[in-house]
C-alpha cells in the first residue's frame, strides 16, 4: 500500500505541475466530488490507485468499498483519517448495490472512479452517457493474462501460473496436473 502511494505522488509531481509554453499557459484544479467504488479483489491496493491520486488533485472523495470486503474498506479509510486527512474530504461508505446506484445519483458529482465487473461498468457507463461534465474512468472485467515461452520446469511454471491466477483471488485448489498437462500440449 504504500509503495503505491509513493509512486502516486511522484507521478503526480511530475505530471501535475503548472506550466507555461509560448503564450500558453496550463494549470491543474480538482473537481471537487469524486466517487470511488472498488472491488473485492485486491480490496486495500486498488482503492488507492483511485482514492490518493483524487486527494492529491485537492478533491473530496465518497468511498465505497464492495460489500464482501467490509473491514478491509474500512480499515483503509481509517489508516487515512490516520494518517492525518479529516473525514470531510475523504468518508467510506458501506452497502451493496443500491448504494453504489444512490452515489451515482447525486447531483453534485464531479467523478467516479469504479473497477469491477463489466456488467455493472456498462451499466455505470450508460447512466453517465447524458452527463459528459462528470469524470468517469471504468476498469472492467480484467483478466490478467500471462505469457510463457521457453520454459525448463513445467512443474514449476505451472505452479506460478496457478498461484498468478488464484491465490490473490481468494480461489485455491488448482490442480497443477491440469495445468502442466496444459502447457505440454501447448508446447508440443
Amino acid at each position: 500500500m504504500r509503495g503505491k502511494i509513493e509512486i502516486s505522488i511522484t507521478a503526480h509531481q511530475a505530471r501535475c505541475a503548472n506550466f507555461s509554453r509560448g503564450i500558453g499557459h496550463t494549470r491543474f484544479r480538482p473537481l471537487g466530488v469524486v466517487a470511488v467504488l472498488e472491488p473485492f479483489n485486491f480490496p486495500g491496493h486498488l482503492p488507492n490507485g483511485h482514492i490518493v491520486p483524487a486527494l492529491l488533485a485537492g478533491n473530496t472523495v465518497l468511498f465505497k468499498p464492495s460489500e464482501q470486503t467490509p473491514l478491509v474498506g474500512q480499515y483503509l479509510g481509517e489508516l487515512m483519517h490516520e494518517a492525518g486527512i479529516p473525514t470531510e474530504v475523504m468518508q467510506t461508505v458501506q452497502g451493496g448495490a443500491e448504494i453504489g446506484r444512490a452515489i451515482c445519483q447525486l447531483p453534485n458529482l464531479k467523478g467516479l472512479f469504479f473497477t469491477g465487473s463489466s456488467k455493472v461498468g456498462l451499466a455505470i457507463h450508460r447512466y453517465f452517457a447524458g452527463r459528459p461534465q462528470t469524470l468517469l474512468a471504468l476498469e472492467m472485467g480484467g483478466n490478467n493474462p500471462l505469457m510463457i515461452d521457453d520454459v525448463s520446469d513445467l512443474a514449476a511454471a505451472s505452479k506460478i501460473i496457478c498461484q498468478s491466477a488464484f491465490v490473490s483471488a481468494g480461489q485455491r485448489g488448482c490442480n497443477f496436473n491440469y495445468v502442466v498437462i496444459y502447457i505440454e500440449i501447448i508446447y508440443s
